[in-house]
Protein backbone atom coordinates (compact mmCIF):
# COMPACT_ATOMS: atom_id res chain seq x y z
CA UNK A 1 0.00 0.00 0.00
CA UNK A 2 1.31 3.55 -1.09
CA UNK A 3 1.65 6.28 1.34
CA UNK A 4 -0.27 9.62 0.69
CA UNK A 5 2.40 12.50 -0.38
CA UNK A 6 2.87 15.09 2.26
CA UNK A 7 1.61 17.57 0.86
CA UNK A 8 -1.88 15.73 0.13
CA UNK A 9 -1.92 14.99 4.08
CA UNK A 10 -1.19 18.58 4.87
CA UNK A 11 -3.57 19.80 2.86
CA UNK A 12 -6.50 17.24 4.44
CA UNK A 13 -5.31 18.55 8.02
CA UNK A 14 -5.32 22.08 7.28
CA UNK A 15 -8.93 22.03 5.43
CA UNK A 16 -10.07 19.93 8.82
CA UNK A 17 -8.47 22.21 11.33
CA UNK A 18 -10.17 25.54 9.23
CA UNK A 19 -13.50 23.73 9.32
CA UNK A 20 -12.97 22.79 13.33
CA UNK A 21 -11.62 26.71 14.15
CA UNK A 22 -14.74 27.75 11.91
CA UNK A 23 -16.76 26.31 14.35
CA UNK A 24 -14.76 27.45 17.39
CA UNK A 25 -15.47 31.02 16.53
CA UNK A 26 -19.04 30.79 15.45
CA UNK A 27 -19.63 29.01 19.25
CA UNK A 28 -18.10 32.35 20.27
CA UNK A 29 -15.74 30.62 22.79
CA UNK A 30 -11.53 30.99 22.38
CA UNK A 31 -9.15 28.35 22.58
CA UNK A 32 -8.58 28.68 26.49
CA UNK A 33 -12.25 28.87 27.04
CA UNK A 34 -13.39 25.33 24.98
CA UNK A 35 -10.30 23.75 26.94
CA UNK A 36 -12.06 25.23 30.20
CA UNK A 37 -15.38 23.81 28.25
CA UNK A 38 -13.86 20.61 27.79
CA UNK A 39 -12.92 20.11 31.43
CA UNK A 40 -16.15 20.75 33.00
CA UNK A 41 -17.55 18.30 30.53
CA UNK A 42 -16.50 16.21 33.47
CA UNK A 43 -18.21 17.75 36.23
CA UNK A 44 -17.87 20.14 38.75
CA UNK A 45 -14.17 21.97 38.63
CA UNK A 46 -12.50 24.78 40.86
CA UNK A 47 -9.83 27.32 39.22
CA UNK A 48 -7.10 26.22 40.63
CA UNK A 49 -8.34 22.33 39.47
CA UNK A 50 -8.62 23.91 36.10
CA UNK A 51 -5.17 25.21 36.23
CA UNK A 52 -3.56 22.19 37.13
CA UNK A 53 -5.58 20.24 34.31
CA UNK A 54 -4.85 22.78 31.29
CA UNK A 55 -1.89 24.23 32.12
CA UNK A 56 0.05 21.59 34.55
CA UNK A 57 1.14 23.36 36.18
CA UNK A 58 1.11 22.91 40.20
CA UNK A 59 0.96 25.62 43.51
CA UNK A 60 4.22 26.43 43.76
CA UNK A 61 5.26 26.73 40.04
CA UNK A 62 6.88 29.62 38.83
CA UNK A 63 4.57 30.41 35.97
CA UNK A 64 0.98 28.87 38.19
CA UNK A 65 -0.09 32.25 39.35
CA UNK A 66 0.24 33.48 35.89
CA UNK A 67 -1.55 30.50 34.91
CA UNK A 68 -3.93 30.80 37.59
CA UNK A 69 -5.13 34.43 36.92
CA UNK A 70 -5.12 33.58 33.11
CA UNK A 71 -8.23 30.73 33.47
CA UNK A 72 -9.94 32.75 36.14
CA UNK A 73 -10.40 36.02 34.05
CA UNK A 74 -11.74 33.50 31.24
CA UNK A 75 -14.04 31.77 33.94
CA UNK A 76 -14.98 35.55 34.37
CA UNK A 77 -15.64 35.99 30.68
CA UNK A 78 -17.49 32.56 30.54
CA UNK A 79 -19.65 33.45 33.74
CA UNK A 80 -20.61 36.85 32.40
CA UNK A 81 -22.26 35.64 29.01
CA UNK A 82 -23.90 32.51 31.17
CA UNK A 83 -21.72 29.92 29.79
CA UNK A 84 -20.62 28.43 33.42
CA UNK A 85 -21.94 29.92 36.82
CA UNK A 86 -20.78 28.41 40.47
CA UNK A 87 -22.82 27.69 43.04
CA UNK A 88 -21.03 28.38 46.08
CA UNK A 89 -21.07 31.72 47.48
CA UNK A 90 -18.39 32.34 49.53
CA UNK A 91 -14.47 31.48 49.43
CA UNK A 92 -11.92 31.41 46.67
CA UNK A 93 -12.28 27.54 45.66
CA UNK A 94 -16.02 27.71 44.03
CA UNK A 95 -16.27 24.98 41.73
CA UNK A 96 -18.07 25.93 38.17
CA UNK A 97 -19.83 24.21 36.02
CA UNK A 98 -21.51 24.48 32.91
CA UNK A 99 -24.91 25.51 32.10
CA UNK A 100 -27.34 24.42 29.27
CA UNK A 101 -26.48 27.56 27.45
CA UNK A 102 -23.39 26.39 27.23
CA UNK A 103 -23.65 22.97 26.15
CA UNK A 104 -26.11 24.27 23.50
CA UNK A 105 -23.16 26.08 22.15
CA UNK A 106 -20.71 22.75 22.39
CA UNK A 107 -23.02 20.71 20.83
CA UNK A 108 -23.31 23.51 18.00
CA UNK A 109 -19.45 22.70 17.51
CA UNK A 110 -19.89 19.10 16.67
CA UNK A 111 -23.19 20.33 14.40
CA UNK A 112 -25.47 18.57 16.30
CA UNK A 113 -27.61 21.36 16.29
CA UNK A 114 -27.50 24.22 13.95
CA UNK A 115 -29.60 27.38 14.74
CA UNK A 116 -28.05 29.80 16.73
CA UNK A 117 -28.47 29.61 20.82
CA UNK A 118 -29.26 33.08 22.07
CA UNK A 119 -29.26 33.73 26.34
CA UNK A 120 -32.21 36.01 25.50
CA UNK A 121 -34.35 35.34 22.75
CA UNK A 122 -35.62 37.77 20.51
CA UNK A 123 -39.14 37.60 21.05
CA UNK A 124 -38.15 38.29 25.07
CA UNK A 125 -36.27 40.89 24.14
CA UNK A 126 -38.88 42.44 21.88
CA UNK A 127 -41.64 41.81 24.86
CA UNK A 128 -39.03 43.41 27.15
CA UNK A 129 -38.34 46.19 24.76
CA UNK A 130 -42.73 46.89 24.55
CA UNK A 131 -43.23 46.51 28.15
CA UNK A 132 -40.43 49.48 28.51
CA UNK A 133 -42.21 51.39 25.85
CA UNK A 134 -45.91 51.24 27.71
CA UNK A 135 -44.53 52.50 30.69
CA UNK A 136 -43.55 55.28 29.10
CA UNK A 137 -46.20 55.97 27.77
CA UNK A 138 -48.21 55.73 30.79
CA UNK A 139 -45.86 57.88 32.79
CA UNK A 140 -46.46 60.55 29.66
CA UNK A 141 -50.25 60.69 29.71
CA UNK A 142 -50.39 60.78 33.64
CA UNK A 143 -48.18 63.43 33.88
CA UNK A 144 -48.60 65.66 30.72
CA UNK A 145 -51.43 64.82 28.89
CA UNK A 146 -55.43 65.24 30.82
CA UNK A 147 -57.74 62.76 29.12
CA UNK A 148 -59.87 60.55 30.56
CA UNK A 149 -59.76 57.89 32.47
CA UNK A 150 -60.57 55.09 29.88
CA UNK A 151 -56.98 55.80 27.75
CA UNK A 152 -55.23 55.45 30.93
CA UNK A 153 -56.95 52.59 32.64
CA UNK A 154 -57.09 50.50 29.40
CA UNK A 155 -52.77 51.20 29.10
CA UNK A 156 -51.98 50.57 32.63
CA UNK A 157 -54.16 46.92 32.13
CA UNK A 158 -51.63 46.41 29.19
CA UNK A 159 -48.58 47.74 31.17
CA UNK A 160 -49.47 45.21 34.25
CA UNK A 161 -50.12 42.17 31.45
CA UNK A 162 -46.89 42.75 29.53
CA UNK A 163 -45.13 43.64 32.93
CA UNK A 164 -46.09 40.00 33.92
CA UNK A 165 -45.08 38.40 31.11
CA UNK A 166 -42.29 39.77 30.83
CA UNK A 167 -41.55 38.72 34.29
CA UNK A 168 -42.70 35.35 33.99
CA UNK A 169 -40.29 34.79 30.61
CA UNK A 170 -37.22 37.00 32.32
CA UNK A 171 -37.68 33.93 35.38
CA UNK A 172 -37.62 31.32 32.81
CA UNK A 173 -34.42 32.56 31.41
CA UNK A 174 -32.90 32.68 34.39
CA UNK A 175 -33.22 29.41 34.86
CA UNK A 176 -32.22 28.22 31.67
CA UNK A 177 -28.80 30.34 31.78
CA UNK A 178 -28.00 29.10 35.42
Amino acid sequence: MKDKPLAEVLSELRSRLTKDMDLLAKSQLNLVQASIAQELLSGRRTVAELTEAIHTTRPGDPDYTTQYSKIRREIREMESRGLVVSQGLFGRDKPYRLTQLAVSRLTEIQAIRTTETRAIPRIDTALYLSVMILGLLLVGIVLYMETGPMPFLALAFTFAFGGGAAFCRFIETLRRIT
